[in-house]
């Protein structure tokens, strides 16, 4: 079983690293994402309060590809009210908020694929053309770069009408707000490092290189240009180096994260389970999952999905159109009509 070939490989972590594990994985199927978030916070303290009471170095094995910035620093904080030495093992993908957790540590064990990535904050747009699109200061540090470079506007009547081009597009609330977070995101990241760094000039540059430094959200920091941005980065010897990609790969099986999820009923059943997050430790497991319903709908065959006065309704054979209540989501399946719904909750082991 992938638990017991989990555990196993986190006993053999401890044993070469003189440590205690806690393992934090989101997530990152095709369609489906789980991001770090601060609720997150809680189960933490269950794994503290059991396994790491006394102990004096703790080992994070981190897997993600973001989320919420304030959960690293929350997490960070939680380590360090227990007295914790901690360290991150980082076997592959760990980015944006995920890289900031990094920073709060003594140490970031980096194996072959392990990566990090900038901490630029995004927000998220709501209403107009731009719905749903994510935007940060850097993108509109971008946007000034572009207007001074390729068009060299650079008088001040110039530099006021690109500035009014881009409120026009985003609303100055949502610049202020993005500004806002890009300062929270910047001091916190310099106090997270100030812990094991006493050089203000070397703290400097790294936020720098990660807030500005990056072209895009989406770079991959490798374990070599991490150290050399003066990040405290070990390589993982080869013994180690195997057990934490073994360790990814168990994870990557429980939550089937080289299958892509396709959002249809499953065959046989009217229920199913995805896992969302894991945190776990030799004695513990805690899950983020989320249980999807499928109901099976009682309209005639042939019916099909459309609105009415813009509200879900059925089309039947008859020609009639009937409006559906629904709780959840309506989607059609093999010519019947379903309906979806989820509910997320953790599991303890």
């Amino acid at each position: 079983m992938s638990e017991d070939a989990r555990k196993k490989i986190i006993s053999e972590i401890e044993a070469v690293r003189g440590s205690k594990v806690i393992t934090y994985v989101m997530t990152n199927r095709p369609n489906i994402r789980s991001d770090m978030d601060s609720t997150d916070i809680i189960r933490f303290r269950e794994h503290l309060d059991q396994v790491c009471k006394s102990c004096g170095k703790l080992d994070l094995f981190l897997y993600s590809y973001g989320g919420e910035l304030e959960a690293a620093w929350e997490i960070v904080n939680l380590f360090r009210e227990y007295g914790l030495d901690f360290s991150v093992l980082v076997p592959y993908h760990c980015r944006s908020s995920a890289t900031l957790l990094t920073m709060g540590a003594r140490e970031i064990v980096m194996g072959k694929m392990g990566t990090l990535g900038p901490i630029d904050p995004t927000i998220r747009l709501s209403g107009g053309n731009l719905e749903g699109m994510e935007i940060s200061l850097a993108d509109m540090d971008s946007y000034e770069d572009f207007v001074r470079t390729e068009y060299q506007i650079n008088k001040p009547e110039e530099k006021i009408r690109a500035f009014e081009k881009l409120a026009e597009a985003v609303s100055p609330i949502l610049i202020g707000r993005a500004y806002r977070n890009y300062l929270e995101t910047r001091d916190d990241a310099s106090r997270l490092l100030q812990r094991y760094n006493n050089d203000p000039a070397k703290v400097k540059k790294i936020v720098k290189f990660l807030l500005h430094g990056i072209h895009t959200h989406n770079h991959s920091v490798s374990r070599g240009e991490a150290r050399n941005m003066g990040l405290n980065v070990a390589y993982a010897d080869d013994r180690l180096e195997d057990l934490m990609w073994n360790l990814y790969k168990e994870y990557e099986k429980a939550m089937r994260m080289d299958i892509p999820y396709i959002d249809l009923p499953p065959k046989n059943r009217e229920d199913r389970e995805i896992a969302f997050t894991y945190i776990e430790s030799e004695t513990i497991i805690s899950k983020k999952v989320g249980l999807q319903k499928f109901k099976k709908l009682d309209y005639p065959v042939g019916s099909t999905l459309t609105t009415q006065n813009g509200s879900p309704a059925v089309y039947l054979p008859d020609g009639n159109t009937v409006p559906v209540w629904s709780s959840g989501e309506l989607m059609m399946y093999e010519g019947s009509i379903f309906e979806k719904s989820e509910d997320i909750y953790w599991i303890h082991e």
